[in-house]
């Protein structure tokens, strides 16, 4: 069976960006029990959620260097930061229709369309999930254009590199391991997606089109401001799930 993220084109939301879109959820739609139910699961995801989040927070703070893992990383980040720069140097040094420059451009579009900072800036457990998968793409579907700009040395390294890299990690426990966190997350969005199909379940008619768009407005805005981020190629922030306010990456307020 597939899940409802499966079915509904919506980002994936931050704790804070869900928590606040639900302060502005409309009193009239929460009297419909299958809505209210659906809210309290957001709200019951959430706070786990957030929970988790902290306690992640706490557990990368006290293991930030953790035996070969940092000599690792830096292994790592040049590793990807060369696919970068060799794809980077096709594109601009061949013409449009020449087929290396095609295949270094979807490259960089599929595997870093965010360039190599957005991977090599994460936290170790977050860098060694997002290596893990720029390696399966680049051995998969993204194969032929790989080898077509002699990526494959590169590739290989970083396939030595990730397991010792991830073996390093494992050797300090912490307390909260990054998969829960992922799988919190998942949680959170399915919820979130139930909501919003609940939302138009229940708003289905012409006549309901005005509470159905109320209803979904805080959702689809905080999804339009997480999309907006990712189309400019920014790291997709939190808000404060009291004002709004748009944080960064390290709790503090962004300036106005």
């Amino acid at each position: 069976m597939r899940a409802f993220t499966d079915l509904i084109n919506l980002p994936q939301l931050t704790t804070g960006r869900v928590i606040f879109a639900l302060k502005g959820f409309p009193d009239e739609a929460r009297a419909v029990p299958a809505i209210a139910a659906a809210v309290a699961g957001v709200e019951q995801a959430a706070v786990a959620l957030k929970a988790i989040e902290h306690d992640w927070v706490l557990s990368k703070t006290r293991s930030n260097a953790r035996g070969k893992a940092a000599a690792l990383d830096v292994e790592i980040d040049r590793a990807i930061g060369a696919i970068a720069t060799l794809a980077r140097g096709y594109v601009s040094g061949l013409g449009a229709d020449d087929p290396v420059h095609k295949a270094a451009a979807r490259v960089l579009a599929r595997a870093l369309p965010q360039g190599a900072g957005a991977i090599t800036r994460l936290v170790y457990e977050e860098e060694l999930d997002a290596g893990l998968v720029l390696v399966a793409r680049l051995r998969g579907e993204l194969a032929e254009e790989a080898a077509q700009i002699g990526l494959e040395p590169v590739i290989a390294a970083l396939e030595g590199l990730l397991p010792r890299f991830e073996a390093e990690l494992k050797k300090s426990a912490v307390k909260v391991d990054f998969s829960q966190v992922r799988a919190a997350r998942d949680t959170l969005h399915q919820a979130v997606a139930v909501l919003v199909v609940q939302v138009l379940a229940h708003h289905a008619t012409p006549d309901q089109a005005e509470a159905r768009a109320a209803a979904l407005k805080p959702i689809l805005f905080q999804a339009g401001e997480v999309a907006a981020l990712r189309r400019r190629r920014r790291r997709v922030t939190d808000v404060d799930p009291e004002t709004g306010v748009e944080i960064d990456p390290d709790g503090v307020q962004a300036d106005a």
